[in-house]
């Protein structure tokens, strides 16, 4: 006890303000490589080699605040200014794109994505295609790894979709991969969504490439109708009904047996059940109207002789599931009703025949 020294209280203090002053203190880049270089080591320090918050010099306080290194960073860059925030979103592209793929690097490369989310990287989405289907999905011995590693890649390209190319591009690659066509089809939802935010216009191509992972989704999960229903209008809402309304005919019903699923399911959302936004009308000159259903203006008028058959079997399904819900007349009555229906426009042809059978079929399944 005698070797005891009471501790200078001034060193401690100015330990003290060293290691506050760390923690607060603004980080002074000078160029995108040093940016570059403080976001790898402070990853590879904080992941690797369990240095906490120290792991990041400048970012101290807001590691100390939360829980992951994406919500800690998403705070930090808050307070950067604009120049220096534009290179941090750039520099978690750069590393994301120039990490070597092997397993060590694929904890850092999932931090990455998930941080790009965070500060609204969108920069990552240029980067991401050319990783897709090799690099570090080839690294992940175990199946469930690589399923984590894709839905994180695919909801990151989800949350970080806008109008704009390389969205479209970074979703039509993912998938279009391997692991989207095994697995991938639970997050078909969320890919619909998320093209149709990217790319508006062409929405009906989008639902073409998804069509068969939607079905397989519905059928896996025993999706119900409310479910389709709110992602029926989650479409509708990105894409915009005066979009929808004017392509709606060309949604694919009453497909011929062993082809494509079809998209009774959306039309379901936007013209029949509950409240559905939009309403089909039929006038006495010939000419069907689509439009709003709460008394709004009409968005398409089309003259029933100038129906495609693809248009005629989407228009007799919304026919027969309106009846069908509303319990307006028996089946077999609207079955008969509708075929005069067609019969009035002069159809005759094969396609229409085919249409007439399948009709039948339904009004079998609803008797």
């Amino acid at each position: 006890m005698d070797d005891w020294e009471e501790p200078d209280l001034d060193e401690a203090l100015d330990a003290t303000a060293a290691v506050m002053q760390q923690a607060v203190a603004p980080v002074l880049w000078k160029n995108q490589a040093e940016v570059e270089s403080w976001l790898q080591v402070g990853l590879e320090q904080y992941l690797f080699e369990e240095m906490g918050a120290w792991s990041f010099p400048g970012a101290v306080a807001e590691f100390a605040r939360w829980e992951t290194p994406a919500e800690a960073l998403q705070a930090f860059c808050g307070r950067l200014r604009a120049e220096n925030r534009a290179w941090f979103r750039q520099s978690v592209a750069n590393l994301a794109a120039s990490l070597p793929p092997d397993s060590r690097n694929i904890l850092l490369f999932e931090h990455l994505l998930e941080i790009a989310v965070a500060v609204g990287a969108s920069e990552m989405l240029r980067v991401l295609p050319d990783r897709i289907g090799r690099g570090f999905f080839g690294q992940i011995p175990d199946l469930s790894g690589q399923r984590r590693l894709f839905a994180t890649s695919l909801l990151m390209a989800a949350r970080l979709s806008a109008p704009r190319k390389e969205a479209r591009v970074c979703l039509e690659t993912l998938i279009d991969a391997q692991p989207f066509r095994e697995t991938g089809f639970a997050y078909a939802g969320i890919a619909l969504v998320s093209l149709c935010r990217a790319d508006p216009d062409g929405w009906l191509q989008h639902l073409d490439r998804l069509r068969g992972p939607l079905h397989r989704m519905f059928q896996h999960y025993e999706t119900d109708d409310a479910a389709k229903r709110r992602l029926g209008q989650e479409v509708l809402e990105v894409v915009t009904l005066p979009k929808v309304a004017d392509s709606l005919l060309e949604l694919v019903c009453f497909e011929p047996p062993g082809s494509s699923p079809a998209d009774d399911w959306l039309l379901q959302a936007l013209v029949v059940g509950d409240d559905p936004p939009l309403e089909l009308v039929e006038d006495r000159d010939g000419v069907l109207k689509i439009r709003r259903r709460d008394g709004g203006g009409f968005f398409s008028c089309i003259l029933l002789e100038n129906i495609s058959n693809r248009g005629v079997h989407t228009l007799g399904m919304v026919r027969m599931n309106s009846w069908i819900q509303r319990e307006e007349a028996s089946g077999l009555d609207a079955v008969g009703a509708w075929q005069q229906f067609l019969r009035n426009l002069g159809g005759q042809s094969e396609e229409i025949g085919q249409f007439f059978g399948m009709l039948d079929a339904r009004e079998t399944c609803h008797a």
